[in-house]
């Protein structure tokens, strides 16, 4: 029972509606504005390689995890803004 539990957890691939949602979070949910071109790239490429990551994982990530990762990037965003202007 513990090993059929075990082997579930390591084959697991997110559901077609959760992919959609990783998806648009990773193409339109970044800010297009043209003053931070910098911080966007760094953005998108950092949500590219978590997004590959979460669909080639062996454990299960939480929805949870996602935000606090969103809430990071904009955070950070918002500190370069301060620091730039």
């Amino acid at each position: 029972m513990l090993s059929k539990m075990t082997e579930s957890q390591y084959n697991f691939r997110p559901s077609f509606p959760f992919s959609v949602i990783i998806l648009f979070w990773l193409f339109f949910s970044f800010d297009v504005s043209p003053i931070f071109p910098l911080i966007l790239s760094i953005s998108f490429l950092f949500r590219l390689i978590f997004t590959i990551y979460l669909f080639n994982m062996q454990l299960l990530l939480t929805k949870f995890f996602l935000i606090v990762i969103t809430l990071i990037a904009h955070y950070i965003r918002f500190f370069f803004h301060q620091v730039c202007f």
